[in-house]
């Protein structure tokens, strides 16, 4: 039986980044799916709904767009409950990835939520840790000092 992961980017920087790391796990036999663009793509990655329409710029064009990103946020929890992925692996896009987790964890506890690209919280409420620690299982760091952080509050992670 083939091991499923679902891929959350939401903008073009997370999709190319999963696009590489697609590249390596194609030699796996994996079915993989996801929120994303043009890279992942041409990686033959079902998407389920393009990336790109998640990214915007400033707070009143969040404030526009609520509603579409409710929309999608529940649409995504439900394909996830449907498709019972092995592992959520999540790039960035914190605002919308950590609402998705959040609840599925609480509805698929099995599933293992991998996220890459921590949130800035040595620069501002590093509290915040303790919000994604209830549902992320292991996060992946861009900064070596970051790990002190994360180890501070007992959430599994590692420096790449």
């Amino acid at each position: 039986m083939k091991k499923k992961i679902f891929i959350i980017t939401g903008e073009a920087s997370g999709d190319k980044l999963a696009s590489n790391i697609v590249t390596h796990l194609k030699k796996s036999n994996l079915d993989l799916s996801a929120i994303g663009s043009d890279h992942l793509r041409k990686q033959k990655v079902k998407i389920i709904f393009d990336s790109s329409k998640l990214s915007v710029m400033g707070f009143s064009d969040v404030l526009k767009k609520a509603s579409f990103f409710l929309n999608k946020i529940d649409f995504t929890i439900n394909y996830i409950k449907q498709y019972k992925p092995d592992i959520i692996f999540s790039i960035d896009c914190p605002d919308f990835s950590f609402r998705v987790e959040n609840k599925i964890k609480k509805h698929l506890p099995n599933i293992k939520i991998l996220h890459m690209v921590a949130p800035t919280i040595w620069a501002w409420r590093e509290s915040r840790a303790l919000f994604f620690k209830k549902f992320i299982d292991h996060i992946f760091l861009l900064f070596p000092f970051e790990t002190k952080i994360f180890n501070k509050y007992k959430i599994k992670n590692s420096f790449v």
